[in-house]
């Protein structure tokens, strides 16, 4: 973080993995290759067909340490919340990539069943569904984070702009 330079970063961590294979050190693989995946898609002048590639083995980097992390760890609840943050990540435009919605709603429901009081998995979950165009979904998995977390402001947050998009502007302004 502190010289910008993920390549330093990653060996770092492949160091820290041959050490001893902790699953705290593929999660940590899987989130460096998603921070290279938005480096890659705000390259300047680069080829449609060398960033596909280039996003394509990053990707695929990212799965494998995030499957690593839950084969290491399957009862931490963190592995499985890494990833379907990979996962997510691929639902929206412009990417919309067959599965992976419900390879991340599958991971965040794993995550839930180890840790489910926790509102912040109730939140990923919402912004999942808001992701994948179902608002109602999004605002039942909402109302859960605030039931868990009445002080959530994040998740008020996202329960105002449900409201405001679906043009409730009444009903948003009291959650904000």
């Amino acid at each position: 973080q502190k010289n910008n330079d993920i390549d330093v970063a990653r060996a770092y961590m492949k160091k820290a993995v041959s050490a001893g294979g902790y699953d705290i050190y593929y999660r940590g693989l899987s989130e460096l290759s998603l921070v290279e995946l938005d480096k890659i898609l705000a390259q300047p002048g680069a080829t449609a067909e060398s960033v596909r590639a280039d996003f394509q083995r990053v990707l695929g980097d990212s799965i494998e340490n995030a499957r690593k992390a839950t084969q290491v760890n399957p009862s931490n609840y963190q592995n499985w919340a890494a990833l379907a943050r990979v996962y997510a990540a691929l639902v929206p435009a412009p990417f919309s990539v067959p599965g992976a919605y419900e390879n991340a709603k599958q991971s965040y429901e794993e995550a839930l069943k180890i840790n489910p009081h926790s509102p912040v998995i109730q939140l990923l979950l919402a912004r999942l569904e808001v992701s994948h165009n179902d608002l109602k979904a999004s605002r039942a998995y909402v109302n859960k984070a605030i039931a868990e977390k009445p002080n959530y402001a994040e998740a008020h947050l996202l329960l105002s702009q449900i409201e405001v998009t679906e043009g409730n502007l009444a009903r948003a302004i009291p959650s904000l």
